[in-house]
């Protein structure tokens, strides 16, 4: 159960039902495992958002013209302050149409590039010497259904057995 609720980023979500239903429905070892894993997300999610905040200074002291723009991790969490939306992510995900700028500031703050440059949307990553990741990315894919496909055309209970 442990490897599933990892596998799914579910730890604050089966933590909120446990204060719900009680530990006694799921196990205490269970509960405590759990428990101990999402107060490592909590801090890593800390760490992040530390690191965002400091390369949103950087990025302004170097005349930046558009704000920090992040994608996933702890946007949600961010907006809300609900623990329940707090999820485990090794990285720091930012989208910029100056990717290169980003690219720069990081260098020139310790940041090493680590593999090729301008893979698909992943413009680069970077990593910084105390192990911080940050990915940068020059577009973010949007998938769409292709032209003359209605959502209603997807959805199995208008065609059951197709």
């Amino acid at each position: 159960m442990l490897e599933l609720l990892d596998a799914h980023r579910l730890d604050a979500r089966f933590l909120r039902r446990v204060a719900a239903q009680g530990p006694q429905t799921f196990g205490d070892d269970l509960v405590r495992r759990a428990r101990q894993r999402q107060e490592r997300t909590a801090a890593g999610v800390t760490r992040r958002i530390t690191l965002a905040r400091q390369a949103a200074d950087w990025l302004r002291r170097d005349g930046a013209g558009q704000p920090l723009v992040l994608l996933k991790d702890f946007t949600l969490y961010g907006r809300t302050g609900d623990p329940a939306h707090l999820r485990r992510s090794g990285d720091l995900d930012v989208v910029s149409d100056e990717p290169q700028q980003w690219a720069d500031t990081l260098t020139r703050e310790g940041f090493v590039p680590e593999g090729e440059l301008d893979t698909l949307d992943e413009y680069c990553r970077l990593r910084s010497p105390d192990g911080h990741q940050v990915e940068v990315h020059s577009h973010v894919r949007v998938p769409r259904l292709p032209d003359g496909v209605h959502p209603s055309d997807c959805d199995p209970r208008l065609h059951p057995g197709d």
